[in-house]
């Protein structure tokens, strides 16, 4: 009589818990809602009745969240060496992914803009860089469109790189400048490489839902 009287209570307890369940809001909806706040846990403990690590249930079985993701501006300084030497400053609007503890870019990308004194003999040069970067927790590289000019003649070349970054702050890079056709003979084709200072300044929170 003790056992069945046992199965009937666990049955009813498990009946309840699943009514509570199904009464509980959407994820989509209530997650949607609510894509920017940055605390999870507390979102759902508040809005799910104490639900018990929703988030890490999520996680843990591959579903449902990521990492919180943010789009920044990133300043830095640079200085180039190798065929020729440069002083540039520039910024990027990179999209970044981090986490609720450390909020740095472990992963981070997006295109950019540069500028600078490039040291030449006779004269030195205007140095302007338009492209893209992307790395991925510590190794990755950019592709740039580099032009030099002396304000009478103009050189534009292509530069792959690739290197290692410190979460975005220290970036230590190698490339090749490949002279484009139809150009002057500013500076020569050659081995260029960089180290990058940058600040990631804090643009927008957005969460990106599976």
């Amino acid at each position: 009589m003790g056992n069945c009287m046992k199965m009937i209570l666990i049955f009813v307890l498990f009946i309840q818990s699943m009514i509570s369940v199904g009464q509980r809001p959407s994820l989509t909806g209530s997650i949607g809602a609510n894509a920017n706040q940055h605390y999870f846990g507390r979102y759902f403990n508040e809005s799910c009745g104490g639900l018990i690590r929703l988030e890490d249930n999520l996680i843990s079985n591959g579903i449902g969240l990521k990492y919180p993701s943010f789009i920044s501006f990133l300043p830095k300084i640079k200085y180039e060496f190798g065929s020729i030497r440069s002083i540039n400053i520039g910024v990027s609007t990179i999209d970044w992914e981090g986490d609720d503890i450390v909020a740095i870019p472990a992963w981070y990308n997006g295109p950019f803009l540069e500028s600078g004194i490039a040291f030449s003999q006779p004269n030195n040069l205007l140095c302007n860089k338009i492209g893209y970067e992307y790395f991925w927790l510590l190794m990755g590289g950019r592709l740039n469109l580099v032009h030099y000019t002396d304000f009478h003649d103009n050189q534009f070349l292509f530069r792959p790189e690739v290197g290692l970054s410190l979460f975005s702050f220290l970036t230590v890079t190698y490339g090749y400048n490949f002279k484009l056709p139809g150009n002057s003979n500013l500076i020569k084709p050659g081995s260029i490489y960089s180290i990058n200072l940058a600040l990631p300044i804090y643009k927008k929170e957005y969460r990106d839902m599976e």
